[in-house]
């Protein structure tokens, strides 16, 4: 519709400023009124270039906001196919304090990675003889997987023959191997860390089998 009045009175334009001009020439009485309808066509182009442009901006707009909103709807698409971030660590702190033997164990803290998981464990001989104990030789079991401790990434001096009033601390290392640790999965690990036995032979031999809960604080 626009275009239409636009062309229109683009057109009565140079008609009517052509008659006005030979109307002119001529002295003729008729070069008034063909200046107020070329007046008049000019007007007429006008609107239709305005109503043309305003057409044009509603089809813009339309456009954009429909643009705008496949763009959402993209971007809610995308979020819905990518995977969940799975959790790649938790550190654990862990309430166990146990009297073995006259051997006092405490577990702090238990870290579980993709790659590995760490025990810090500490130890201190309340007897009046001397304990044996090698938990960096022990097992760490997840369900039906079981992981030896590896003695060589174990850090710290946990291991061997503890003296009377001795303590000692460090952390075991266990290793996931070729596959990796599903970190949001585990809620509890039992550790099997060997034998405690004393010097003093009356002493029963007691083996370190605990399970430990994993709860985030």
């Amino acid at each position: 519709m626009g275009i239409f009045l636009a062309f229109i009175g683009f057109l009565g334009v140079i008609t009517f400023l052509i008659i006005a001009i030979f109307s002119l020439l001529k002295k003729n009485v008729k070069a008034k009124k063909s200046f107020m309808l070329a007046g008049a066509s000019f007007i007429v182009f006008i609107l239709g270039v305005s109503i043309d442009d305003d057409a044009s901006r509603v089809v813009k707009d339309d456009s954009k906001i429909e643009n705008e909103e496949k763009q959402e709807e993209g971007k809610e698409e995308e979020k819905e196919k990518e995977p969940e971030e799975k959790i790649d660590q938790g550190v654990y702190k862990v309430d166990y304090n146990e009297n073995i033997n006259g051997l006092e164990i405490e577990i702090p803290e238990i870290e579980v990675t993709k790659r590995k998981i760490l025990v810090t464990i500490l130890t201190k001989n309340t007897t009046e003889e001397t304990i044996s104990f090698y938990p960096d030789q022990g097992d760490i079991i997840i369900d039906d997987t079981q992981i030896g401790a590896n003695m060589f990434s174990s850090k710290g001096d946990v291991s061997g023959d503890i003296h009377s009033g001795i303590k000692k601390e460090g952390i075991l290392v266990f290793l996931a191997g070729d596959k990796e640790f599903s970190v949001e999965n585990i809620n509890k690990v039992r550790l099997n860390l060997g034998r405690i036995y004393s010097d003093n032979y009356d002493i029963e031999t007691v083996d370190f089998d605990e399970i430990i809960e994993l709860k985030n604080n």
